[in-house]
């Protein structure tokens, strides 16, 4: 019987190595990506759905877009650190556009308040 235990055990820690192993080379291997989050709003500080939020890293050109939900939120993640331009945009509000630094991991939020915009 003590051999068999011995067996099986040996069995089990092997798995539990190899399993451990693969999990550890899995997590090594992600990127952790920055986050700009905020909310969208009227001069009244009212929210305002379905505004484009799109934000183009200086460096890279790489751009992410969204748009902000039935409460104005809106989250961008998965983003890399650097220098970015972030726009709003939404019809017949003035586009705003701001740059910002993001740092590797970090949430940077950038709430944007919308206001009309001129009709020529």
């Amino acid at each position: 019987m003590i051999p068999f235990v011995h067996k099986t055990f040996k069995a089990v820690v092997a798995l539990f190595l190899v399993f451990g192993f693969s999990v550890a080379v899995q997590h090594h291997g992600q990127t952790i990506g920055s986050t700009i989050r905020g909310e969208t709003t009227d001069t009244l500080k009212n929210a305002i759905p379905d505004v484009t939020i799109v934000a183009t890293n200086l460096a890279t050109k790489e751009t992410k877009m969204t748009v902000s939900d039935a409460v104005g939120n809106y989250a961008l993640s998965g983003l890399q650190e650097g220098q970015y331009s972030i726009s709003a945009s939404y019809p017949g509000l003035m586009t705003l556009k701001v740059e910002k630094k993001l740092k590797k991991g970090s949430s940077l939020t950038v709430n944007f308040r919308l206001k009309a915009g001129r009709f020529d």
